[in-house]
């Protein structure tokens, strides 16, 4: 590379770019090359780059992209069968026809071009619409709190500090109440996790590439997890014969499964939608922060495992979580916003 193969301007940078360019040895540079020609275990491989240290990674969607390639193959096409009939090799440029049908114009179409296969590509992420996989969920979720405590005369589900006696006499009238109830808890589970890795693959292809996204999907699985473990523990619980403290310790560990284990992950996941929705304006701002007032509730109520009064967070983090995902995946925009890049018209010049 020499200054003359460079624009007029880059060329005020050329000694930091020689600079740059002679850090490094020739051997250094083909290392990579090198290692690609030589490693056996590369045989036959295609699609991936390799760094100088020997590492193999795979290149972006963007860069994997067929259909984009083949229409920025056809746009550079273009541009060129455009330069030839209007500039010629031998012709002067200073005398080309002026005209509003421009490079400029063909570079505006092929920015259209391209924000459009972008943006086909990203809206077919997959998955069950969103809406309707959290309202499922949640359905489910509240149905088994209403049935347990409609179909019990009033008695409230025993909360682990109320003793070991409660606890056995709740089981031992409402048992199968108890198990019903297990079942839908656990049903709840499933669409907590397919909604979760939809939302995942929906935010990704809105163009999110930060960590809130993985923590999403990371506290909705966990989430989905606790929960079934829950309801299939009650269900177990219900149907069993053990009675006294064996009985009073599995019902612990229900109340802690479906509770605040359950619960602090649901948190993750409403913040992990929540804080990049705020930061990039995919929601309305109200209901972002909302998000993260009720996530953070739902990370506080973590305290329930050491003191009884903050129990009181669990329905809180929970059902204000449910209802939250539900009307946020409404509003989430199914395809990035992008600027306005229609190609707008040249100026004439006499």
């Amino acid at each position: 590379m020499t200054p003359a193969m460079m624009p007029p301007r880059m060329r005020l940078m050329w000694p930091l770019i020689r600079l740059v360019q002679r850090s490094r040895s020739p051997e250094q540079a083909a290392r990579a090359v090198v290692h690609a020609a030589t490693d056996p275990l590369l045989t036959g491989t295609t699609g991936v780059w390799i760094d100088q240290r020997g590492n193999v990674g795979e290149p972006s969607d963007t860069a994997r992209d067929d259909q984009l390639a083949a229409s920025v193959a056809a746009r550079a096409d273009a541009l060129v069968a455009h330069a030839t009939r209007h500039h010629g090799s031998d012709a002067d440029p200073r005398r080309a026809p002026r005209t509003g049908h421009t490079l400029r114009d063909e570079l505006s179409k092929e920015t259209v071009t391209m924000t459009e296969v972008r943006n086909d590509r990203r809206r077919r992420t997959g998955g069950p619409p969103l809406v309707l996989v959290a309202s499922v969920s949640a359905a489910l979720a509240v149905a088994a709190v209403v049935i347990q405590n409609a179909l019990t005369g009033g008695d409230a589900y025993p909360r682990p500090f109320t003793g070991t006696s409660t606890i056995n006499d709740y089981f031992a009238v409402h048992g199968e109440v108890a198990q019903v109830a297990g079942t839908l808890q656990f049903a709840a589970a499933v669409p907590l996790a397919i909604f979760a890795a939809t939302a995942y693959s929906q935010m990704r292809g809105l163009g999110v590439r930060v960590a809130g996204v993985t923590i999403a999907l990371t506290g909705g699985v966990l989430a989905s997890g606790f929960l079934a473990a829950s309801g299939l523990l009650q269900w177990t619980l219900a149907g069993s014969t053990i009675m006294g403290d064996a009985r009073a310790a599995l019902h612990t560990l229900t109340f802690a499964t479906g509770g605040t284990g359950h619960v602090v992950f649901l948190g993750l996941l409403v913040a992990g939608l929540a804080v990049p929705a705020l930061i990039m304006r995919l929601l309305p701002r109200w209901l972002a922060v909302a998000g993260v007032v009720i996530a953070v509730a739902a990370e506080v109520s973590t305290l329930s495992l050491l003191f009884d009064p903050a129990q009181y967070l669990l329905p809180v983090g929970r059902f204000l979580g449910l209802a939250w995902i539900v009307a946020a995946v409404a509003l989430l925009p199914t395809a990035p916003r992008t600027r306005n890049t229609r190609p707008t018209p040249a100026r004439e010049t006499s």
